[in-house]
């Protein structure tokens, strides 16, 4: 199985340099109005931003190693996967697997749950704990998907920020069923998708 990786999980150094950086600055001001109060500042705000950047790289190594090792994934023949903030994905000749990790999105500092960005998420999915998560997963079988194609900009929710031309998929059923799923390979996963569906 090929694991695309969007580096989700892996904030560059240039990026926790400058959250470090910036942050201290501002708690130099509380140094200026009370010594204490700004030491104070100072180790919390070092600490939050320590334990924010450790939660983030504990999830990137949830998720790695969900997909490289747990049966899962490992025993159904998937031969491309990714994931993203919101959702694992995988596609082998016979599925589509969606493993949604969280449900809220945060757009221009307001939190959406992600049908509401994603109208078409698939959201009648089976719970089960995964590797010590709690999680649920939706499946498509192949035979049933008549096409699938790139969200184009904005295509999902209508929101103007989100304009990324790899903003997700878009998998019609034979039954006109429409699910979007979110990732950044839009276009490997409509390629492997589109080469699995039945020729009629």
């Amino acid at each position: 199985m090929k694991i695309l990786n969007s580096k989700t999980f892996s904030p560059p150094k240039w990026l926790k340099v400058l959250a470090f950086l910036f942050l201290n600055v501002i708690t130099l001001m509380f140094l200026a109005l009370n010594v204490y109060f700004g030491i104070v500042m100072l180790v919390f705000i070092n600490w939050l931003i320590f334990k924010i950047f450790k939660n983030i790289g504990n999830m990137g190594k949830w998720v790695k190693k969900t997909l490289e090792k747990d049966p899962f994934f490992q025993n159904n023949n998937f031969t491309l996967a990714s994931y993203s903030q919101y959702s694992m994905i995988a596609v082998s000749n016979s599925i589509f697997r969606l493993v949604n990790i969280k449900s809220s999105i945060q757009v221009q500092r307001t939190n959406y749950d992600i049908s509401e960005v994603y109208k078409n998420y698939p959201r009648q999915g089976i719970d089960i704990v995964l590797n010590g998560m709690n999680v649920y997963h939706f499946d498509i079988p192949i035979e049933t998907i008549k096409s699938v194609e790139p969200i184009l900009q904005g295509d999902a929710g209508g929101f103007g920020v989100l304009t990324s031309v790899n903003f997700g998929i878009r998998i019609t059923t034979n039954n006109d069923e429409i699910y979007d799923v979110d990732t950044p390979f839009s276009k490997e996963f409509s390629d492997q998708i589109n080469s699995f569906i039945p020729k009629k």
